[in-house]
Protein backbone atom coordinates (compact mmCIF):
# COMPACT_ATOMS: atom_id res chain seq x y z
CA UNK A 1 0.00 0.00 0.00
CA UNK A 2 2.79 2.47 0.70
CA UNK A 3 4.73 1.64 -2.12
CA UNK A 4 1.10 2.31 -4.47
CA UNK A 5 0.81 5.90 -2.53
CA UNK A 6 4.67 6.26 -3.54
CA UNK A 7 4.19 5.62 -6.98
CA UNK A 8 1.13 7.96 -7.24
CA UNK A 9 2.25 10.99 -5.39
CA UNK A 10 5.78 10.39 -7.83
CA UNK A 11 3.65 10.45 -11.07
CA UNK A 12 1.93 13.41 -9.51
CA UNK A 13 5.06 15.37 -9.68
CA UNK A 14 5.58 14.09 -13.30
CA UNK A 15 2.71 14.92 -14.77
CA UNK A 16 1.52 17.87 -13.28
CA UNK A 17 3.65 21.46 -12.89
CA UNK A 18 6.17 21.58 -9.93
CA UNK A 19 6.57 24.61 -8.15
CA UNK A 20 9.65 24.58 -6.45
CA UNK A 21 9.77 26.56 -3.05
CA UNK A 22 12.08 28.57 -2.65
CA UNK A 23 13.50 28.79 -6.12
CA UNK A 24 10.37 29.86 -7.79
CA UNK A 25 8.83 31.67 -4.88
CA UNK A 26 10.30 32.34 -1.37
CA UNK A 27 7.28 31.48 0.50
CA UNK A 28 4.84 28.52 0.55
CA UNK A 29 2.10 30.30 0.05
CA UNK A 30 2.94 32.39 -2.64
CA UNK A 31 3.93 28.88 -4.16
CA UNK A 32 0.35 27.90 -3.39
CA UNK A 33 -1.44 31.14 -4.99
CA UNK A 34 0.39 30.68 -8.15
CA UNK A 35 -0.31 26.60 -8.41
CA UNK A 36 -3.64 25.08 -10.32
CA UNK A 37 -5.30 21.93 -9.30
CA UNK A 38 -3.26 18.91 -10.06
CA UNK A 39 -0.09 20.92 -9.32
CA UNK A 40 2.41 19.74 -6.93
CA UNK A 41 4.04 22.42 -4.38
CA UNK A 42 7.34 21.24 -3.86
CA UNK A 43 9.23 22.10 -0.41
CA UNK A 44 13.11 22.35 0.16
CA UNK A 45 14.57 22.08 3.84
CA UNK A 46 14.37 24.86 6.35
CA UNK A 47 11.66 26.37 7.86
CA UNK A 48 9.08 28.30 7.42
CA UNK A 49 7.17 30.49 9.59
CA UNK A 50 3.61 30.71 7.78
CA UNK A 51 0.33 30.46 8.23
CA UNK A 52 -0.68 28.21 5.05
CA UNK A 53 -4.10 28.36 3.40
CA UNK A 54 -5.08 26.09 0.55
CA UNK A 55 -7.85 26.39 -1.41
CA UNK A 56 -7.47 23.97 -4.27
CA UNK A 57 -6.31 20.37 -5.19
CA UNK A 58 -3.08 20.34 -4.90
CA UNK A 59 0.27 18.13 -3.27
CA UNK A 60 2.01 19.71 -1.08
CA UNK A 61 5.06 18.16 -0.36
CA UNK A 62 8.57 18.27 0.93
CA UNK A 63 11.48 16.03 -0.97
CA UNK A 64 10.44 13.51 1.05
CA UNK A 65 8.18 12.36 -1.54
CA UNK A 66 11.14 11.43 -3.45
CA UNK A 67 12.37 8.52 -0.18
CA UNK A 68 11.26 5.07 0.81
CA UNK A 69 9.13 6.09 3.66
CA UNK A 70 8.82 2.60 5.61
CA UNK A 71 10.97 3.35 7.98
CA UNK A 72 9.97 7.35 8.07
CA UNK A 73 9.84 6.55 11.97
CA UNK A 74 12.33 4.73 14.12
CA UNK A 75 12.10 4.37 18.44
CA UNK A 76 15.07 5.74 20.14
CA UNK A 77 16.01 3.66 22.99
CA UNK A 78 19.30 5.11 23.58
CA UNK A 79 18.97 9.56 23.93
CA UNK A 80 15.05 9.84 23.97
CA UNK A 81 13.27 6.30 24.82
CA UNK A 82 10.37 7.18 22.29
CA UNK A 83 9.65 6.97 18.56
CA UNK A 84 11.20 10.06 16.43
CA UNK A 85 11.28 10.92 13.00
CA UNK A 86 13.45 8.84 10.51
CA UNK A 87 13.37 11.06 7.95
CA UNK A 88 15.59 14.29 7.38
CA UNK A 89 13.35 15.56 5.01
CA UNK A 90 10.17 15.41 7.29
CA UNK A 91 12.39 16.03 10.20
CA UNK A 92 13.97 19.65 8.70
CA UNK A 93 11.17 20.86 6.74
CA UNK A 94 9.21 22.37 9.00
CA UNK A 95 5.93 24.84 8.75
CA UNK A 96 6.13 26.71 11.85
CA UNK A 97 2.37 28.32 12.80
CA UNK A 98 3.12 30.81 15.74
CA UNK A 99 2.92 34.10 13.72
CA UNK A 100 -0.76 34.15 12.46
CA UNK A 101 -3.09 37.39 11.57
CA UNK A 102 -6.12 38.04 14.66
CA UNK A 103 -8.08 34.97 13.12
CA UNK A 104 -6.41 32.48 11.06
CA UNK A 105 -3.82 30.91 13.12
CA UNK A 106 -4.07 27.60 12.13
CA UNK A 107 -0.41 26.32 10.89
CA UNK A 108 -2.56 25.00 7.75
CA UNK A 109 -6.11 25.76 6.71
CA UNK A 110 -7.68 24.04 3.80
CA UNK A 111 -10.90 25.54 2.81
CA UNK A 112 -12.52 25.89 -0.69
CA UNK A 113 -13.30 29.23 -2.22
CA UNK A 114 -15.94 27.38 -4.50
CA UNK A 115 -19.09 24.71 -3.63
CA UNK A 116 -16.50 22.09 -4.93
CA UNK A 117 -15.13 19.78 -2.96
CA UNK A 118 -11.24 19.74 -2.75
CA UNK A 119 -8.49 16.68 -1.85
CA UNK A 120 -5.53 18.42 -1.30
CA UNK A 121 -2.27 16.23 -0.30
CA UNK A 122 -0.26 16.97 2.51
CA UNK A 123 3.14 14.94 2.93
CA UNK A 124 6.41 15.25 4.90
CA UNK A 125 6.61 18.10 7.13
CA UNK A 126 7.11 19.14 10.83
CA UNK A 127 3.72 21.09 11.65
CA UNK A 128 4.46 23.03 14.61
CA UNK A 129 3.39 25.67 16.97
CA UNK A 130 0.20 26.35 15.29
CA UNK A 131 -2.50 28.01 17.34
CA UNK A 132 -5.65 27.61 15.53
CA UNK A 133 -8.38 29.59 13.51
CA UNK A 134 -11.05 31.54 15.56
CA UNK A 135 -14.70 30.64 14.53
CA UNK A 136 -18.16 30.60 15.78
CA UNK A 137 -19.31 27.17 16.96
CA UNK A 138 -22.63 26.65 18.81
CA UNK A 139 -23.20 30.44 19.52
CA UNK A 140 -19.62 31.05 21.24
CA UNK A 141 -15.91 32.56 19.48
CA UNK A 142 -13.40 29.39 19.88
CA UNK A 143 -10.29 28.13 18.02
CA UNK A 144 -10.34 25.16 16.33
CA UNK A 145 -7.75 23.22 14.16
CA UNK A 146 -4.07 23.90 15.91
CA UNK A 147 -2.03 22.24 13.42
CA UNK A 148 -4.42 21.53 10.22
CA UNK A 149 -8.20 23.00 10.25
CA UNK A 150 -9.71 21.33 6.92
CA UNK A 151 -13.01 22.79 5.75
CA UNK A 152 -15.38 20.61 4.47
CA UNK A 153 -12.87 18.40 2.27
CA UNK A 154 -11.50 15.51 1.40
CA UNK A 155 -7.68 15.53 2.54
CA UNK A 156 -4.69 13.07 2.80
CA UNK A 157 -2.55 13.72 5.22
CA UNK A 158 0.47 11.42 5.78
CA UNK A 159 3.94 11.34 6.69
CA UNK A 160 3.89 14.43 8.85
CA UNK A 161 4.61 15.24 12.52
CA UNK A 162 2.58 17.42 14.51
CA UNK A 163 4.87 19.18 17.75
CA UNK A 164 3.58 21.11 19.97
CA UNK A 165 0.34 22.51 18.18
CA UNK A 166 -2.72 23.81 20.04
CA UNK A 167 -2.78 25.11 23.88
CA UNK A 168 -5.17 23.99 26.63
CA UNK A 169 -7.88 26.85 25.36
CA UNK A 170 -8.18 25.39 22.14
CA UNK A 171 -11.32 24.36 21.66
CA UNK A 172 -10.58 21.20 19.71
CA UNK A 173 -8.45 19.38 17.55
CA UNK A 174 -4.90 20.40 19.12
CA UNK A 175 -3.22 18.87 15.81
CA UNK A 176 -6.14 18.48 13.24
CA UNK A 177 -9.72 19.53 13.09
CA UNK A 178 -11.35 17.78 10.40
CA UNK A 179 -14.43 19.07 9.34
CA UNK A 180 -17.66 16.86 8.13
CA UNK A 181 -20.57 19.33 8.49
CA UNK A 182 -21.69 23.22 7.83
CA UNK A 183 -23.27 22.99 10.85
CA UNK A 184 -20.32 22.47 12.69
CA UNK A 185 -19.00 25.70 12.56
CA UNK A 186 -18.18 29.01 10.50
CA UNK A 187 -15.68 31.61 9.47
CA UNK A 188 -16.49 35.33 11.82
CA UNK A 189 -16.05 37.26 8.97
CA UNK A 190 -16.39 35.10 5.38
CA UNK A 191 -18.52 32.85 3.30
CA UNK A 192 -18.27 29.56 4.88
CA UNK A 193 -18.69 27.17 1.74
CA UNK A 194 -20.56 23.84 1.84
CA UNK A 195 -19.25 21.69 -0.45
CA UNK A 196 -20.41 18.52 -1.37
CA UNK A 197 -17.65 16.24 -0.55
CA UNK A 198 -18.85 12.74 0.34
CA UNK A 199 -16.09 11.49 2.20
CA UNK A 200 -16.49 7.70 3.59
CA UNK A 201 -13.36 7.65 4.85
CA UNK A 202 -10.92 10.17 6.12
CA UNK A 203 -7.21 9.63 5.22
CA UNK A 204 -5.05 10.65 7.71
CA UNK A 205 -2.43 7.51 8.19
CA UNK A 206 1.33 7.46 8.99
CA UNK A 207 1.35 10.56 10.99
CA UNK A 208 3.13 11.33 14.53
CA UNK A 209 1.72 12.98 17.11
CA UNK A 210 3.67 14.73 19.49
CA UNK A 211 2.78 17.09 22.95
CA UNK A 212 -0.30 18.75 21.09
CA UNK A 213 -2.91 19.98 23.11
CA UNK A 214 -6.80 20.91 23.08
CA UNK A 215 -10.17 20.98 25.18
CA UNK A 216 -11.08 18.14 23.08
CA UNK A 217 -9.31 15.92 20.55
CA UNK A 218 -5.15 17.04 21.77
CA UNK A 219 -4.40 14.65 18.88
CA UNK A 220 -7.65 14.34 16.56
CA UNK A 221 -10.81 15.93 16.71
CA UNK A 222 -14.33 15.93 14.47
CA UNK A 223 -17.72 16.14 14.97
CA UNK A 224 -20.86 14.52 12.76
CA UNK A 225 -18.44 12.21 10.78
CA UNK A 226 -19.89 8.32 11.55
CA UNK A 227 -18.00 6.40 8.87
CA UNK A 228 -14.01 5.49 8.76
CA UNK A 229 -11.15 7.01 9.88
CA UNK A 230 -7.58 5.83 8.53
CA UNK A 231 -5.28 6.55 11.37
CA UNK A 232 -3.21 3.40 10.79
CA UNK A 233 0.42 3.07 11.41
CA UNK A 234 0.74 6.69 13.71
CA UNK A 235 2.59 7.22 16.68
CA UNK A 236 0.70 8.78 19.55
CA UNK A 237 1.46 10.14 23.03
CA UNK A 238 -0.51 7.64 24.41
CA UNK A 239 -1.46 4.40 23.11
CA UNK A 240 -3.35 1.06 24.69
CA UNK A 241 -0.19 -0.81 24.68
CA UNK A 242 -2.61 -4.68 25.07
CA UNK A 243 -4.03 -6.26 22.28
CA UNK A 244 -7.00 -4.65 21.77
CA UNK A 245 -7.36 -3.38 18.30
CA UNK A 246 -10.50 -0.97 18.95
CA UNK A 247 -10.00 0.31 21.97
CA UNK A 248 -6.10 2.01 21.13
CA UNK A 249 -6.90 5.86 22.10
CA UNK A 250 -8.97 7.88 24.67
CA UNK A 251 -10.92 10.20 23.77
CA UNK A 252 -9.17 12.95 25.15
CA UNK A 253 -6.83 12.91 21.95
CA UNK A 254 -8.97 11.70 19.44
CA UNK A 255 -12.08 12.84 19.90
CA UNK A 256 -14.80 11.75 16.96
CA UNK A 257 -18.30 10.30 16.78
CA UNK A 258 -18.64 6.78 18.96
CA UNK A 259 -20.13 5.32 15.92
CA UNK A 260 -17.09 6.06 13.75
CA UNK A 261 -14.69 3.76 13.04
CA UNK A 262 -11.21 4.55 13.45
CA UNK A 263 -8.51 1.81 12.14
CA UNK A 264 -5.59 2.17 13.96
CA UNK A 265 -3.76 -0.66 13.09
CA UNK A 266 0.08 -1.00 13.14
CA UNK A 267 0.03 2.05 15.12
CA UNK A 268 2.28 3.09 18.21
CA UNK A 269 2.69 4.84 21.14
CA UNK A 270 5.22 6.75 22.99
CA UNK A 271 3.67 6.29 26.68
CA UNK A 272 1.45 2.79 27.38
CA UNK A 273 -2.33 4.06 28.44
CA UNK A 274 -3.30 3.07 32.06
CA UNK A 275 -5.87 0.29 32.03
CA UNK A 276 -5.94 -0.88 35.42
CA UNK A 277 -9.35 -0.49 37.17
CA UNK A 278 -7.98 1.80 39.81
CA UNK A 279 -5.51 5.21 39.60
CA UNK A 280 -4.63 7.22 42.08
CA UNK A 281 -4.00 10.72 42.17
CA UNK A 282 -2.20 13.35 44.95
CA UNK A 283 -1.78 16.72 44.59
CA UNK A 284 0.46 16.98 47.50
CA UNK A 285 3.47 15.14 45.99
CA UNK A 286 6.51 17.43 45.01
CA UNK A 287 5.86 17.23 40.84
CA UNK A 288 3.95 15.05 37.81
CA UNK A 289 4.27 11.32 37.77
CA UNK A 290 6.25 10.60 33.92
CA UNK A 291 7.54 7.61 34.54
CA UNK A 292 6.80 3.77 33.91
CA UNK A 293 4.18 2.42 36.48
CA UNK A 294 2.79 6.04 37.19
CA UNK A 295 -0.94 5.48 38.78
CA UNK A 296 -0.33 2.96 41.45
CA UNK A 297 -1.04 3.49 45.15
CA UNK A 298 2.44 3.88 45.91
CA UNK A 299 3.34 6.26 42.71
CA UNK A 300 0.30 8.35 41.74
CA UNK A 301 -0.09 11.09 39.38
CA UNK A 302 -0.43 14.58 40.81
CA UNK A 303 -3.14 16.05 38.67
CA UNK A 304 -6.85 14.90 37.19
CA UNK A 305 -5.37 16.51 34.01
CA UNK A 306 -2.70 14.12 33.53
CA UNK A 307 -4.58 11.67 34.90
CA UNK A 308 -7.00 11.41 31.98
CA UNK A 309 -4.53 11.91 29.47
CA UNK A 310 -3.30 8.30 30.77
CA UNK A 311 -6.03 6.30 31.56
CA UNK A 312 -8.19 4.32 29.01
CA UNK A 313 -11.52 3.09 30.39
CA UNK A 314 -14.03 1.07 28.47
CA UNK A 315 -17.12 -0.08 29.02
CA UNK A 316 -15.34 -3.61 30.08
CA UNK A 317 -12.94 -2.14 31.89
CA UNK A 318 -13.72 0.99 33.50
CA UNK A 319 -11.44 2.85 35.50
CA UNK A 320 -12.31 4.80 39.06
CA UNK A 321 -10.00 7.75 40.34
CA UNK A 322 -9.06 7.78 43.87
CA UNK A 323 -8.31 10.89 44.71
CA UNK A 324 -5.79 11.54 48.23
CA UNK A 325 -7.01 14.38 50.46
CA UNK A 326 -6.00 18.14 48.91
CA UNK A 327 -6.57 21.08 47.03
CA UNK A 328 -6.71 20.40 43.20
CA UNK A 329 -6.90 23.76 41.53
CA UNK A 330 -4.51 25.30 38.76
CA UNK A 331 -1.87 26.21 41.47
CA UNK A 332 -1.54 22.55 41.86
CA UNK A 333 -1.39 21.84 37.79
CA UNK A 334 -4.80 21.58 37.17
CA UNK A 335 -5.71 22.14 33.53
CA UNK A 336 -9.71 22.80 33.48
CA UNK A 337 -12.33 22.47 32.13
CA UNK A 338 -11.61 18.92 33.17
CA UNK A 339 -13.57 16.48 30.70
CA UNK A 340 -14.80 13.57 32.08
CA UNK A 341 -14.60 10.29 30.27
CA UNK A 342 -17.44 7.36 29.73
CA UNK A 343 -17.01 4.67 31.97
CA UNK A 344 -15.03 6.27 34.24
CA UNK A 345 -15.71 7.42 37.92
CA UNK A 346 -13.71 9.94 40.63
CA UNK A 347 -14.15 9.07 44.36
CA UNK A 348 -12.23 11.32 46.93
CA UNK A 349 -11.00 9.90 49.77
CA UNK A 350 -12.47 13.05 52.24
CA UNK A 351 -14.30 16.09 51.20
CA UNK A 352 -11.21 18.06 51.34
CA UNK A 353 -10.17 16.63 48.00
Amino acid sequence: MKYYYYILLLCSVIFSTTINIPIDYPTIQEGIDAAVEGDTVLVADGDYQENIEINKSIVLASHAIFDDLDDWVAYDDVFYEQWVINNSHIANTRIIGNNPGDDYGSAILITPDEDTCISPEITGFTIQYGLGTLVERDGNQVRIGGGILADISDPLIKYNAFVNNGNPSLASGGAIQLTSSSEDWSFNDRENRNPRCEVEEFRISDNLYNDNDAVYGNSVANRFHEDSFDMSGSIFDVFNCGADPVNSISSVWVNVEDDASVDYSESEGNACAFTAPNVYVDSNIDQECLDEGCGFINNPFKTITRTLEMILPTEDNPITIHLAPGTYSPETGELFPLIMMDYMNIEGDSTES
